[in-house]
């Protein structure tokens, strides 16, 4: 909704003692509906109906059903008329809101300093300075939408705040197309994106390859080359004594020197098993969408990923599998994602190394596996659980993790027949329970 032309005077049929009331006239579109607020003025009908307004808008104002929310407020913030259908959009019956303050019943507290603001200027200077626009979620039961509120001064004859006009509209459905848009478009972004990087991982991965091939069959050999000579040495030191090699004695190193080439042999595997997990990220496969994945495997390779800022972020982590877990039909890299986030969000909550971290796997019954991830960090917020049913985006790229909220992941888990759900409890910590049903 916008005001059109907020100064048009015109001339309108008056009563049978007086022909013709001079009004301004102010126009707004809501929802393609053109909707009139007229402000007696230059005459001495104009205070009357301007009290009008204020006290008696039930008769001024006969929008009953249009499908918006209609309410007139007094210079207290306080409810006089609300129209029958914003009451239904609302989820209130017409005798709960009359008489109480709008601000404190539909803002979020955010916006309350505001508004109260608004209402002293109003009470000082006869003068609002109104923001003309708020935007908040309400909630009525199961219900949750989220409304933008249009505010409109209402003055008398001697320019004076009698009270305000708000119009409310549902934006609900608007703002997750818009939401939902801006994923789409992030996504087509983010596919460019990933063209680009897997091109350049693939050309890095060949380079690194290349080189960890050599590194692995040649330390390889010596491996079996060290332990062909061993003997030779053995009767060596037991004939001539112990002896420096490399600056440490034999008796110390002998053992050490084949401890090393296990940690040379595993940490170039460690490196392939890297590059080989970041191409399949890179390159998700359409196909098998539906396999039999072992959930105890995922989690392991997203720990693996993680494992830099798991290490930095806590002391405390621990991962414990059940070693009897049941299969689930999905797609390995796509749960792989879901796991990734959520220990992502995890090392965010957590403020101290000293605060945990920990994954449990298990067969919750006989039809469903269970994960549950928890920490003792931070909990989430209420705008971060209502991100479960719609989208909430936050557009702060520092912040930006893996670029799959909340939304997403519960949409990838619902999508295998799985739920996803936040038990949190301020700074206790929150716990994400993820349920998915058992392959046949």
């Amino acid at each position: 909704g916008m005001i059109m032309d907020a100064n048009v005077i015109m001339q309108i049929p008056g009563n049978g003692n007086i022909p013709f009331i001079t009004a301004a006239v102010s126009i707004f579109v809501i929802q393609s509906l053109i909707v009139f607020f007229l402000a007696i003025n230059r005459n001495k009908l104009k205070r009357r109906l301007a009290s009008q307004v204020t006290e008696k808008g039930n008769d001024a104002f006969h929008f009953q059903n249009a499908d918006i929310i209609l309410i007139l407020l007094n210079k207290a913030g306080e409810i006089k008329y609300i129209n029958k259908r914003g009451c239904e959009i609302l989820g209130f019956s017409g005798k709960d809101l009359p008489g109480k303050r709008w601000d404190q019943t539909f803002l979020s507290e955010t916006n309350l300093e505001n508004f109260q603001k608004t209402l002293e200027n109003i009470e000082k200077n006869g003068k609002s300075r109104i923001r003309n626009y708020y935007e908040n979620r309400i909630k009525k039961g199961k219900n949750e939408k989220i409304i933008g509120w249009h505010l409109t001064d209402i003055y008398d004859e001697s320019g004076s705040v009698t009270g305000i006009s708000v119009i409310g509209d549902d934006i609900t459905k608007k703002r997750i197309a818009r939401e939902t848009e801006w994923i789409i478009q992030k996504q087509f972004i983010q596919n460019e994106k990933t063209a680009a990087m897997g091109m350049f991982i693939t050309s890095i991965a060949h380079e690194i390859n290349n080189p960890n091939q050599y590194i692995q069959a040649n330390t390889q050999y010596l491996k079996e080359a060290w332990k062909s000579i061993l003997p030779i040495i053995d009767r060596y030191y037991r004939e001539n004594g112990d002896f420096l090699l490399a600056g440490l004695y034999y008796s110390e190193s002998r053992e050490k020197i084949n401890e090393l080439f296990d940690r040379i042999l595993s940490g170039s595997t460690r490196i392939k098993n890297i590059l080989e997990e970041l191409k399949d990220i890179v390159f998700q496969e359409k196909n098998g969408l539906r396999d039999r994945v072992n959930l105890n495997d995922v989690i392991v390779s997203a720990i693996n990923l993680l494992k830099d800022m798991l290490d930095k972020s806590t002391h405390n982590f621990n991962f414990i599998p059940d070693p009897a877990l049941a299969a689930v039909y999905g797609n390995y890299r796509r749960l792989e994602q879901v796991i990734i986030n959520l220990l992502h969000n995890a090392c965010k909550a957590v403020d101290n190394p000293s605060q945990g971290i920990r994954i449990e796997t298990k067969n919750r019954d006989q039809k469903h596996v269970q994960i549950t991830i928890m920490d003792r960090g931070r909990g989430f917020d209420g705008q971060m659980l209502n991100g479960l049913d719609m989208p909430v985006i936050n557009r702060d790229e520092s912040e930006a993790g893996i670029g799959l909220g909340l939304y997403v992941s519960s949409n990838i888990v619902k999508s295998y027949g799985g739920t996803l759900k936040i038990n949190s409890e301020g700074d206790e910590g929150s716990k994400v329970i993820l349920t998915f049903p058992r392959a046949g």
